[in-house]
C-alpha cells in the first residue's frame, strides 16, 4: 500500500526536485568554507518545508476522504484540475518572460552572498526555497493530494509522506552528500551543473510545469466518469 501511494505521488515529487533555483542556491552555499555544516542546514530547511507542505495536504485530504468517498473524490479531482490550470498558467507566464535568444542569463544578485552565509541563514534559505517558491508549493501540494487519493491512512500514510519527501529532495540532498563524501573534488562539477541550470532555467521550468499540469488535468478527468 505504501509503495502504491508513493508511486501515485511520484510525478509531482520529481517535479518538486527539479527546482533549478534551489539547486543552484545550494551549490553556491556548498562553496562556503563550512560547506558541510552550512549545506546541511540548507538541506534540513528544505526537507522540513517540503515534508510540512506534503504532510499538511495529505492530512487535510485524508479528512476529506473520510467524509464520503464519492464526494471526496470529486473534491480531490477538482483540486487537481485547479492545480493543473495553475501550473500551466505559471508555465505560460515563465515562457513569456524568458530571455531573448542569445541574451546572457544573469545570476540573481542575492547569489553573490550565498558563499558566505552562516548556518542559520542557510537553514532559512533552504526553508524559503520551498515555502516561498511559487512553483514548488503547488507541486508539493499535488504530491500530498495524490497520497490522500491513494486511500492510505495513519502511520503508513506518514511513512509514504516521508518517502515522497525524500524523492522530492533528492536533488538537494544529493549534492550535499557528494560534498560530505568527496569534499573539494566535487566543486568543479557542481559549478558546471549550476551554470548549466541557470543557462537553461526557463526551458527546464516550463517543461516541468507543462508536463505536470497536463498530468494533473488528465487525472482530474476522472471527475466526469
Amino acid at each position: 500500500m505504501i509503495w502504491t501511494a508513493v508511486g501515485a505521488a511520484l510525478t509531482p515529487a520529481i517535479a518538486v526536485a527539479l527546482n533549478p533555483i534551489a539547486i543552484a542556491a545550494l551549490i553556491l552555499v556548498l562553496q562556503s568554507p563550512r560547506a558541510k555544516s552550512v549545506g546541511g542546514m540548507f538541506v534540513l530547511g528544505w526537507v522540513i518545508a517540503v515534508f510540512g507542505i506534503i504532510a499538511v495536504t495529505f492530512l487535510l485530504g485524508d479528512v476529506v476522504m473520510d467524509d464520503g468517498e464519492e464526494l471526496a473524490n470529486d473534491a480531490v479531482n477538482v483540486s487537481q484540475a485547479a492545480l493543473g490550470v495553475l501550473l500551466l498558467a505559471l508555465a505560460w507566464r515563465r515562457w513569456r518572460r524568458r530571455p531573448a535568444p542569445g541574451t546572457p542569463v544573469e545570476e540573481p544578485k542575492v547569489f553573490a552572498k550565498l558563499t558566505s552565509v552562516g548556518p542559520l541563514a542557510a537553514f532559512g534559505l533552504g526553508l524559503g526555497s520551498a515555502v516561498l517558491n511559487v512553483k514548488a508549493v503547488p507541486l508539493a501540494v499535488a504530491a500530498g493530494v495524490r497520497l490522500a487519493q491513494s486511500g492510505i491512512h495513519g502511520t503508513e500514510g506518514m511513512v509514504a509522506v516521508a518517502i515522497t519527501t525524500l524523492v522530492a529532495s533528492i536533488t538537494i540532498v544529493g549534492p550535499w552528500v557528494a560534498v560530505l563524501l568527496f569534499g573539494a573534488r566535487t566543486q568543479a562539477s557542481l559549478v558546471s551543473v549550476k551554470d548549466w541550470l541557470l543557462a537553461n532555467l526557463s526551458p527546464i521550468i516550463v517543461v516541468v510545469l507543462v508536463i505536470l499540469g497536463f498530468n494533473l488535468l488528465g487525472s482530474a478527468l476522472l471527475l466526469f466518469r
